[in-house]
Parts: structure tokens; C-alpha cells; sequence
């Protein structure tokens, strides 16, 4: 498990047992909060969207209405902001494995 412990030279042996201890975490901490992101994001745009509908009723008037108009922009920034945050997380994870395959 996550322990940190001395190996027989008296060097401090690390965070996890094994490479894929370690490997399993990283895995398992990159899909909950991606998972995270993309659902609390996905649940608020698609409310936002249906409020839009329930309102104005149809395409044409949800179109002739600028508190509509930016509405519905900022759903189309939160998805861009999930779809960077997942990005920039994804990339971080990518590093931490490869920073852990370079360093058995």
C-alpha cells in the first residue's frame, strides 16, 4: 500500500511498492476527476439548454433574445473550459507516468 519506507541501503524507497502501484493510482486519480469534470459540466449545460427551451419555445425566438444568446454562449465556454481542464489534466497525468517509467 502507500507507505514510504527504507530499503536495505538506507535510501528511502518512495510513495508505492511498485511501479504498478503506482500506475494503478495515477489511472484511478486521472478517471475520477475527469469523470468529475465532464459530469457536473454536462448536467449544468443541459440544464441551461432546457431552461432556454422552456422559455422561448423554439430555435427562432431563443435566436431574438440576447439573455438567450448569452446563455447558451456561456454553456459553450463551460464545455470548452471542461474540454481544456481534461486536456491539461490528461497531460499532467501523461507526465507523472512517464516521470515514473524513467525512474524504476
Amino acid at each position: 500500500m502507500a507507505t514510504t519506507t527504507s530499503n536495505p541501503e538506507g535510501r528511502r524507497k518512495g510513495l508505492y511498492d511498485d511501479p504498478q502501484e503506482a500506475l494503478k493510482a495515477v489511472i484511478a486519480d486521472y478517471q475520477y476527476w475527469t469523470g468529475r469534470l465532464t459530469d457536473s459540466s454536462a448536467q449544468m449545460s443541459y440544464a441551461v439548454i432546457a431552461a432556454n427551451w422552456v422559455v422561448f419555445g423554439s430555435v427562432p425566438t431563443i435566436l431574438t433574445s440576447i439573455w438567450a444568446k448569452l446563455s447558451l454562449l456561456s454553456v459553450m465556454l463551460s464545455l470548452a473550459t471542461s474540454v481544456i481542464g481534461t486536456w491539461l489534466l490528461c497531460e499532467g497525468h501523461k507526465r507523472q507516468g512517464e516521470r515514473g517509467d524513467s525512474n524504476p
